[in-house]
């Protein structure tokens, strides 16, 4: 008994498959290896994808923090903003332990 012509997934030409076995997908090895090489690719692709988006959202928060700080700056030199009053410089909360060995 001979099975029916069956289409390739990868170039769509139609072919007979063996009498024996499960029914193939692809028409010949290289159709099959054009498959998973086409899987593969897409696969790193979509990987990349969100690192690109992270990398732009990234870019676009220095950007937009830099111009926030430019701004500031600007306002700040014509008088529309008080400058923040000067905090003194806090040391290390240090503590000092004497030896008692007396």
């Amino acid at each position: 008994m001979t099975k029916a012509l069956t289409k390739c997934k990868k170039c769509k030409r139609k072919f007979r498959p063996k009498a024996k076995g499960r029914r193939p997908l692809y028409c010949s090895d290289s159709c099959r290896q054009r498959a998973y090489e086409r899987r593969r690719i897409e696969k790193e692709i979509a990987q990349r994808i969100p690192m690109r988006l992270l990398g732009g959202d990234m870019e676009g928060i220095k950007t937009r923090d830099g111009v926030r700080k430019a701004i500031v700056d600007v306002l700040r030199e014509l008088g529309l903003i008080a400058r923040p009053p000067d905090q003194p410089k806090r040391g290390p909360k240090l503590r000092v332990i004497q030896d008692d060995e007396d």
